[in-house]
């Protein structure tokens, strides 16, 4: 979705092929603003275990819940982006999703990842989770107010800053 910009879902049909669905169109625009005003990014560098992350992961019963649990939470988001119930909440998904993936045993994340999970959730974080494979970054939300207490909790780490392109993925240099 990145590749085509703007703040979208994808949906992956089981018969094959995906769509691309627009979800910026439909939110809840004060939500989205808070959004996009909440998110940092935050580097570990720390990706270079990434070899059978799928390996561990649970093919029991359980594991197959726990990953249609996860799937649900892509359709809560998109839920609460349109409807711009309490804002608490995207951290509570970001929470769970962090959560579900430990448990469904894909989650290979490092001590480092969880270090600066809990420093950040201290420090007023409302949600964590990990991007890139092996927690490589760390994605969180968190109310303008406590910005500052959370940077100065993960200064030992990079801030990458980042935003939401529209118009999608363009060549800016071509030398």
């Amino acid at each position: 979705a990145c590749a085509y910009g703007g703040f979208n879902s994808i949906v992956f049909h089981k018969e094959g092929g995906s769509e691309i669905r627009d979800i910026e169109h439909n939110c809840n625009k004060s939500t989205f603003t808070w959004l996009k005003n909440s998110l940092m990014l935050f580097y570990i560098g720390n990706n270079n275990h990434t070899n059978g992350i799928l390996k561990n992961r649970r093919t029991d019963e359980e594991g197959f819940q726990i990953r249609k649990a996860m799937k649900r939470l892509a359709q809560d988001m998109i839920d609460w982006i349109q409807d711009g119930v309490k804002l608490e909440a995207f951290g509570e998904i970001l929470n769970l999703g962090y959560i579900y993936k430990i448990e469904s045993g894909c989650g290979a994340v490092s001590a480092e990842f969880e270090s600066a999970y809990r420093l950040a959730l201290d420090a007023g974080a409302l949600g964590v989770k990990p991007t890139g494979a092996n927690g490589g970054f760390l994605l969180l939300a968190c109310h303008e107010k406590d910005k500052p207490a959370v940077r100065q909790a993960l200064c030992h780490l990079k801030e990458v800053e980042f935003g939401f392109e529209k118009e999608g993925t363009k060549i800016i240099y071509n030398g």
